[in-house]
């Protein structure tokens, strides 16, 4: 059974199906901030429920996503490898285990892609600022995205190498990055994923 429900409306689903759980059922919970023992003890508050708590992404729609995955107390390895298996037919998945580590996971790769879709928008701005229109800006930027993602990927090279692969002393990309770097973005991408961090405990509060 998946709970894909809004982290404040769990307590009221958990009451409406409370009485009909049974140690035969596995639930999944993609639920932000949401711990394993708050679920399984608001499912049955007198038995041990299996749960196993994933945190997905949007890009699992098109078999490129990334999900945390972490079981609870009742869960066992063979229910860990069943999840697993449901959710890298859509992509990936790293297994944690220390739970604590999930609303981390949820900062970096749950809103990740909206933290990239964002830089995209604002790269399109940056190329019709230059006299590109919408459509042509699109295009390079997305397979701009789409190829510099792929190979770190496919070649397994750290991003700090492929950088430097592009940047040239003096450069053009040189200049992009110091202009970044002196306007501390680095610095903003860090506090977006501890803000995300942060959010998602108060969730689970």
């Amino acid at each position: 059974i998946i709970l894909s429900v809004k982290p404040q409306s769990f307590e009221a689903v958990a009451a409406d199906v409370a009485d009909a759980v049974t140690a035969d059922h596995l639930f999944i919970s993609i639920m932000a901030g949401k711990s394993t023992a708050r679920i399984a003890a608001a499912l049955n508050a007198s038995a041990a429920v299996r749960v196993v708590r994933v945190m997905p992404n949007l890009p699992i729609r098109v078999g490129a996503g990334m999900a945390g995955i972490c079981k609870g107390a009742a869960a066992n390895q063979e229910d860990v490898a069943d999840v697993r298996a449901i959710f890298n037919a859509g992509g990936g998945s790293v297994v944690l285990d220390d739970e604590s580590l999930m609303d981390v996971v949820t900062a970096v790769s749950g809103s990740g892609p909206a933290y990239f879709y964002y830089f995209v928008e604002a790269m399109i701005e940056g190329g019709k600022a230059c006299g590109l229109s919408e459509a042509d800006a699109l295009e390079l930027a997305r397979f701009t995205c789409l190829g510099a993602g792929r190979m770190m990927v496919e070649t397994g090279e750290p991003p700090a190498e492929l950088r430097a692969r592009v940047t040239s002393k003096g450069g053009t990309t040189h200049a992009a990055l110091e202009s970044m770097r002196r306007a501390g973005v680095d610095q903003a991408i860090r506090d977006a994923v501890l803000a995300a961090f942060q959010r998602g405990r108060e969730l689970g509060e």
